[in-house]
């Protein structure tokens, strides 16, 4: 009887480290939520790491491209239940990356690809996921 419980948990445990050991939070819900608070993606993050660095120079300034300032301290309000001006679609539905038009112009598949000098890395991708996914919070 202990055998089989004690194989049932292992197998858990493997499947769930072979799940999660890519580190990608988007496919793996439950490790994202086994993370210390301080390690969810943050909004700040995602500025410092993808918005500033590789956003800004388009969608920053006084006539930022396709009307989306991605400025620090205006990203949120520009993004979160914002229409798209290039798009029917909402630039980012909390809760709802699958729907949310940021997601699509980063992965680039259903909306031309952004940034236009190439595609941000699959982990920079999914950090933007995860914090949409987890409520696109003003963090």
């Amino acid at each position: 009887m202990k055998r089989p419980m004690l194989f049932l948990a292992v197998f858990s445990l493997i499947v769930g480290g072979i799940q999660c050991d890519n580190k990608i939070v988007s496919d793996c819900l439950t490790c994202a939520e086994q993370q210390p608070a301080g390690q969810k993606i943050t909004l700040s993050e995602i500025q410092q790491t993808i918005f500033n660095p590789q956003c800004i120079s388009c969608h920053g300034g006084n006539q930022p491209a396709a009307g989306l300032n991605l400025s620090e301290g205006l990203a949120h309000l520009n993004l979160v239940n914002q229409q798209s001006t290039t798009a029917a679609q909402v630039r980012v539905v909390p809760n709802n990356s699958s729907a949310s038009y940021l997601v699509w112009v980063l992965e680039g598949e259903k909306a031309p690809l952004m940034p236009p000098t190439g595609a941000l890395s699959r982990t920079k991708i999914d950090s933007v996921i995860a914090w949409i996914d987890r409520g696109a919070e003003n963090n």
